[in-house]
């Protein structure tokens, strides 16, 4: 009985072993053409962070939206979130001095939009 398992153990690696192969993924949807910028953006100045809610743009194929930033010693910061949102986050602020931040709706294409600018100043 074990030999029969083994047996029906190895033609299962046989036969499916020769069916993977490596594939490349691509986007699913590449139009080409990037979606309109955010619009009405509102800042909420939080401890060491910022709350920023904005509008979409109409376009269908949006994806999520991305904040740019840099700190004090240089360092970009990325956050996205999705499209469900209409708002996002950012963080990791250590004074309150003013920061830009560059806001990007992205979609499935990984097209980007025109960046909306504004400014932040994190309270203590």
């Amino acid at each position: 009985m074990k030999r029969l398992i083994y047996i029906l153990f190895a033609g299962a690696i046989f036969f499916c072993v020769p069916g993977c192969k490596q594939t490349e993924l691509t986007t699913l949807v590449s139009d080409g053409v990037a979606p309109g910028p955010i619009t009405n953006a509102v800042v909420e100045n939080l401890s060491g962070a910022a709350k920023i809610t904005y509008k979409l743009p109409s376009d269908q194929d949006v994806l999520y939206v991305k904040a740019l930033y840099t700190s004090k010693q240089g360092v970009v910061r990325e956050t996205k979130v999705s499209y469900y949102n209409n708002n996002i986050t950012v963080e990791g602020f250590g004074d309150t001095s003013a920061y830009e931040v560059k806001l990007y709706a992205v979609d499935r294409g990984e097209n980007v939009s025109p960046p909306l600018s504004v400014t932040v100043m994190p309270k203590k």
